[in-house]
């Protein structure tokens, strides 16, 4: 894989993986609901009829896409290193809602 500027990657486990993928569709699905009920996007934009129909099919699919803005940057990563394991948490920064993918079992 390759990123321009260089950037970081990093590995979790098969588990943790499918359990941040179904918290994250949890999560946009909620907010993507939201929003067409109310019609207003991230920073309380109004939505376009078209934008909200994307975001109706999107529901359908499964597949939700809710408005997050030009970069969709709606989720914030922190590794905190500690001398037992490293503390993973994951949060969106839209809803506030944070899941903590840290294995402490395996510490």
């Amino acid at each position: 894989m390759s990123c321009y500027p260089p950037c970081l990657t990093f590995h979790i486990p098969e588990s943790q993986k499918i359990r941040l993928e179904q918290w994250v569709l949890e999560i946009d699905t909620r907010i993507a609901a939201q929003q067409i009920e109310t019609g207003r996007g991230l920073g309380e934009r109004i939505l376009g009829t078209a934008q909200i129909k994307r975001m109706q099919d999107s529901l359908e699919q499964g597949q939700p896409f809710p408005d997050y803005g030009a970069i969709r940057g709606a989720y914030r990563y922190a590794f905190t290193p500690t001398t037992l394991g490293t503390v993973i948490k994951v949060e969106n920064v839209v809803s506030g809602d944070v899941i903590d993918l840290s294995e402490y079992d395996d510490w």
